[in-house]
């Protein structure tokens, strides 16, 4: 089966590509380790497959709505 068929069907059955079900579960996951640890934002990002914090920081910023700093900051302050 080749990657493009693999990723129609991936995108017909999910609704979503296999691009952003990546992503979104690699945020889903960082959000999880900035809740759960104290761990640097740099770290988690390069935990969840991230090279730069700056793309995670923008990518997490697309996807939540909030910055991943912020993020943490209103969870420790709940």
């Amino acid at each position: 089966m080749s990657h493009r068929h693999l990723s129609r069907l991936f995108t017909q059955h999910i609704d979503v590509t296999f691009t952003q079900y990546v992503r979104s579960e690699k945020i889903n996951k960082a959000a999880i380790l900035l809740a759960t640890t104290d761990l640097p934002i740099k770290i988690v990002a390069q935990q969840v497959g991230f090279d730069t914090v700056h793309y995670f920081s923008s990518v997490f910023k697309k996807v939540m709505d909030i910055p991943p700093g912020e993020f943490r900051s209103r969870l420790q302050a709940d």
